[in-house]
């Protein structure tokens, strides 16, 4: 259940813990040591500042991830990249609850 808090104009979820996050997203943990094969890499903490990873193949994928993340209660994503890419959205790139508007841009919600 996501709580909403009323800041000025806005709606925003609040941040929850990193196992609530990966429970909603239902999305598996990359392990550690299958981070070096993806080509992106998405990296999300909860309130709690747990760090947990997921592996994406596209950057459209990566940011999805993101977005599902932070709309899940996230305090934040981080995509890394392991190869040069056009796309900067995904190059080292660190989103918070204030990119959720951003990302649905950036996949065509809006």
């Amino acid at each position: 259940m996501l709580c909403f808090i009323i800041v000025g104009n806005v709606l925003r979820a609040q941040v929850a813990t990193t196992a609530t996050v990966c429970a909603i997203i239902s999305t598996s943990v990359a392990v550690y040591n299958a981070i070096p094969n993806a080509d992106y890499t998405v990296e999300f903490a909860g309130s709690d500042n747990e760090q947990k990873y997921m592996k994406a193949s596209s950057c459209d994928e990566a940011l999805y991830q993101a977005y599902q993340a932070l709309k899940a209660g996230a305090k934040y994503v981080f995509i890394r990249t392991k190869y040069p890419t056009i796309n900067r959205s995904c190059a080292n790139k660190r989103y918070t609850q204030d990119d959720i508007a951003l990302l649905e841009e950036k996949l065509g919600y809006r």
